[in-house]
């Protein structure tokens, strides 16, 4: 589930391929399966006894970048959809448009920049989509301003750990997919959300349009365990098991359900950065008991992800812990 879903493109606002695919995976094991107007996927699943009600959410889209010009030699200027960072793009192979126009995203050569413009990082502007065009002419019959490009898709695997693309957070909707499939007590919202990369927007539609007693926030957040990174700035350890987020930039975890969650059996870590934010600061903000759960993944919003095949596979564990608990919160 989580190769199909990696695979698949789908940022912000362009989450259609994503819930499709979704859409029957949950239509297969829950009760009730349905879209909003901004593309919010709605599954429930009714619980088997007088429980409480959850509402777990992943987002559906991933960061990409959208065409904004075409020069007349026929190369693509472009903007982030989400937080990219520059220095991770010069030379990535990516897919454009509709019709997945192959092309690799280049910048003036080494040799005719300046010492000083060596030590600089690229800026957006310095920077293009090169898929062999000759002229604009030429480029426009294939891409059109508005089209998007996506990180060419990639997967492999180790004995320990996935390679991939979009695991941010195409690993929690495959961990909400998979936790659909079981049966528990209490009544269950699973929630797949439109543009997180873009302002939470999806989020804070479903937050106020379902009612829980509790939201967890299913996501994949950076992971820092590098060598020349000083131990306490590491957000997590790839390998550690499934983070629980104390607070981040945008929210904090509510205090009994974060308890609850590190109560289980299941080994895990506490997210050491107070950095960043997703889907918790829309629920949060619609004055929601909100926490969040992520699988760490290296490399976060990069053409690859890398991430532990234990991590991924204990995030859900402890995530069904938590579920089969008589109080949620």
């Amino acid at each position: 589930m989580l190769k199909q879903l990696s695979l698949l493109n789908g940022t912000s606002g362009f989450e259609e391929t994503v819930s499709a695919v979704l859409t029957e995976k949950m239509k297969a094991c829950c009760d009730k399966v349905f879209r909003d107007n901004i593309g919010n996927l709605y599954a429930f699943k009714k619980g088997t006894d007088l429980g409480q009600t959850v509402a777990l959410f992943a987002h559906t889209d991933e960061v990409a970048l959208i065409i904004s010009s075409i020069t007349p030699e026929g190369l693509l200027k472009f903007r982030t959809v989400g937080g990219i960072d520059e220095s991770v793009l010069v030379g990535k192979r990516v897919t454009v448009g509709p019709s997945s126009i192959s092309g690799v995203i280049g910048a003036r050569a080494v040799h005719l920049m300046s010492d000083a413009q060596k030590k600089e990082k690229l800026p957006l502007e310095k920077l293009y989509i090169d898929i062999g065009a000759v002229s604009a002419e030429q480029a426009e019959t294939v891409v059109k301003k508005g089209d998007v490009a996506y990180f060419e898709g990639f997967w492999h695997e180790t004995k320990t750990h996935i390679f991939g693309k979009a695991f941010d957070d195409r690993a929690g909707c495959a961990i909400l997919a998979e936790l659909a499939k079981n049966t528990y007590a209490h009544d269950i919202w699973f929630v797949f959300t439109t543009q997180e990369e873009v302002g939470t927007r999806g989020a804070t539609v479903a937050s106020r349009r379902i009612d829980a007693d509790v939201y967890i926030v299913v996501e994949n957040t950076t992971c820092l365990d590098m060598p020349d990174v000083e131990k306490e700035k590491r957000s997590t350890n790839c390998g550690d098991g499934p983070a629980i987020t104390i607070a981040d930039g945008a929210s904090f975890a509510n205090l009994e359900v974060r308890s609850r969650l590190a109560q289980t059996d299941i080994s895990h870590q506490f997210k050491n950065v107070t950095a960043g934010g997703n889907d918790a600061r829309a629920i949060a903000s619609n004055g929601k008991k909100v926490a969040a759960v992520s699988c760490p993944c290296r490399y976060l919003h990069a053409q690859v992800g890398v991430i532990a095949k234990e991590d991924f596979k204990n995030t859900v564990n402890l995530l069904d812990a938590y579920l089969k608990g008589e109080s949620l919160c």
